[in-house]
């Protein structure tokens, strides 16, 4: 960072000398030679690009105007130099700064007097440019302290072993994991293992060892003998050289003992999650068979009051009962269905799709007696890998809502009911010439207990037990309507590969 001493006859002879010697530098540096009287003589390139100046229309002007420093710390020191090198003296490495524009270039300055036969003839200022690598120093800052300060969140430390020179570096947060204090703890191998809780030395250490000779990856739990509280998930790498021998290992510890409380605490709250659950799908099961007993028991007795008066006021009341009573034992089975779908497990088997519907339209048919055509259409292969149990779900609610919301003005109403098969799944297509879902209600038919009025026939749980059983089968679901016209809706379900067993004797073959 010196520069070198030039001699020369003249001013100019003297600045072509050093314009020669600026390329051994190995950083961007600003070159300005001043006159005896402190007016700029000459600039570099670099100079000329980095201040944005232009180099004739410099040429004898003071040096404060070219040269603006960038705080009056550093213009006082600026001055101060130059003097100095007016007077025979140098001034080496001093951290100073200049502005040009709005931006501040930081520099280390050099200033050395010109002295020809003995007489200072002019000054020569170098700055060299560390501006890049004063924001790199800061970046790097400010990465080491959201490091420590991670680590300290995550309770994770970091290490390094340069096994070579046998040197070991911690972070802050490891020492505070094993209770140490960095001025008071020396940092070797041996240390280490003595700071490990004593029951887990030997083992750690075996670990270790064995990383190192097979240079793989390793991890392992231990405790520390000055934090009893601790519980230490330790994991390392290992480091080769070309030839493949190791030089170094790195790698975090991080104080896990929290984790595994709230680990476990949340496994024991699951156990009971699970034990409420079960408790609940043994309750509605009872009080779902407890309610539909004496509803069947009411259906009996209406239809045999029904056939024992002629009584139109009577039959009306019947009706309205029986009414209310198919209702009351659709909502029971709408929840008893919701719960099924809820806690069973899905339980993949193979099923003949085609056959499936036909037993759910069976019954449909004779439900809409004769007033709502229900129809179907199969393609592909009709044995698919599935669950019966929800296919069968998903099928009722939906052909049963759109027998259910027919439009009873339209002289041909149908729902027809589309699959088709292939190797990757299947698809079923409900479609309707219904009353149809006005847009605005058809982002929330699938919530659950929605209901569009309060005139909407139904639970509300329909299409939301739909939805959830698609989504237990892996499948999506969506819907096209037209008030007026009629809904469709597409399901996807992927085909779930069962594998086929085989015996030994195929299996060698």
């Amino acid at each position: 960072g010196k520069v070198p001493a030039l001699t020369g006859a003249s001013m100019l002879q003297l600045s072509a000398d050093l314009w020669a010697h600026t390329s051994r530098w190995s950083l961007p540096t600003l070159i300005v030679c001043l006159t005896t009287q402190k007016r700029v003589n000459y600039i570099n390139e670099y100079t000329v690009e980095r201040l944005s100046v232009n180099k004739k229309s410099i040429a004898g002007r003071p040096f404060e105007e070219v040269l603006p420093a960038g705080n009056n710390q550093h213009k006082i020191s600026l001055q101060r130099a130059i003097e100095f090198a007016l007077e025979g003296k140098e001034t080496i490495n001093v951290e100073s700064s200049l502005r040009a524009g709005g931006t501040v270039i930081d520099t280390l300055l050099s200033v050395r007097p010109i002295i020809n036969n003995y007489e200072v003839q002019g000054v020569i200022l170098s700055m060299r440019d560390v501006t890049e690598i004063r924001k790199s120093h800061e970046q790097i800052a400010r990465s080491e302290t959201q490091l420590r300060e991670a680590q300290q969140l995550a309770k994770i430390g970091s290490w390094e072993w340069d096994t070579v020179a046998n040197e070991i570096k911690w972070s802050d947060e490891l020492y505070r994991i094993f209770g140490l204090e960095r001025d008071s703890f020396d940092v070797t191998y041996e240390n280490y293992l003595d700071a490990l809780h004593p029951d887990d030395r030997t083992r750690v250490n075996e670990l270790i060892q064995e990383a190192y000779k097979t240079k793989e990856s390793f991890t392992f739990f231990h405790r520390v003998r000055n934090n009893p509280a601790a519980l230490v998930f330790s994991k390392g790498h290992v480091v080769t050289n070309a030839e493949g021998l190791p030089i170094k290992m790195f790698g975090t510890g991080q104080d896990v003992a929290e984790m595994k409380k709230n680990e476990q605490k949340l496994e024991e709250q699951n156990e009971q999650l699970k034990k409420i659950n079960s408790e609940l799908d043994r309750f509605v099961y009872s009080v779902s068979h407890d309610l539909r007993s004496p509803l069947t028991s009411m259906q009996g007795l209406i239809s045999l009051a029904r056939g024992e008066t002629q009584d139109t006021a009577m039959l009306e009341y019947l009706d309205m009962l029986e009414s209310s009573s198919v209702k009351l034992d659709k909502f029971i089975m709408d929840i008893l269905d919701y719960s099924r779908n809820s806690r069973m497990e899905t339980q993949t088997q193979p099923v003949n799709l085609h056959g499936l519907v036909s037993d759910v339209l069976s019954h449909f048919r004779s439900q809409a007696q004769s007033r709502v055509r229900v129809e179907t259409e199969n393609i592909g292969d009709p044995i698919i890998q599935s669950d019966r149990t929800r296919l069968t779900m998903i099928l009722n609610n939906l052909v049963s809502n759109a027998v259910r919301y027919s439009d009873a003005r339209s002289e041909t109403p149908f729902v027809k009911v589309l699959t088709e098969t292939n190797v990757s799944g299947f698809s079923i297509t409900v479609i309707d010439n219904g009353i149809g879902i006005p847009v605005e209600l058809q982002d929330r038919v699938f919530e659950m207990f929605f209901r569009g009025t309060k005139d909407s026939i139904g639970s509300g749980l329909g299409l939301y037990i739909v939805k959830e059983a698609v989504e237990k089968l892996h499948g999506t679901i969506s819907l096209d309507s037209s008030p007026g016209k009629g809904t469709v809706f597409h399901i996807n379900i992927p085909n779930v590969k069962v594998p086929i067993p085989v015996n030994k004797a195929e299996a060698a073959i």
